[in-house]
């Protein structure tokens, strides 16, 4: 191994490193596949927000958990699995070559 030191979360997203803490941090407001790709929505040409590969995105990485969620349902009414399910994904999202995970199904108990 090697001794690495990161100025700020997203070099270590950049190198691969993806963290699901124990606390959520889910966007009640936003819907499944929007908090799957929040701050980091797939985009046009144009520049706007390409809705169809977000959404196409995002129930492939859940069918990959093997998870079933309506992805326009908003955050707010998901059950605190399924968000914690939606975390998770999130994470895989990036394609993290090392995921680190803090207890993140102690809120689950």
């Amino acid at each position: 191994g090697e001794l690495v030191q990161f100025a700020d979360p997203s070099e270590s997203l950049q190198a691969g490193l993806a963290a699901i803490y124990q606390e959520l941090s889910i966007f009640p407001d936003l819907n499944v596949a929007e908090n799957i790709f929040v701050g980091r929505q797939p985009t046009k040409a144009s520049g706007r927000v390409d809705w169809r590969t977000l959404y196409a995105d995002a129930a492939r990485l859940l069918d990959s958990l093997g998870v079933q969620l309506d992805l326009k349902q908003k955050a707010r009414n998901l059950s605190i699995a399924q968000q914690q399910m939606v975390e998770i994904a999130r994470a895989l999202s990036i394609n993290a070559r090392i995921l680190i995970m803090d207890e993140p199904t102690s809120s689950l108990t």
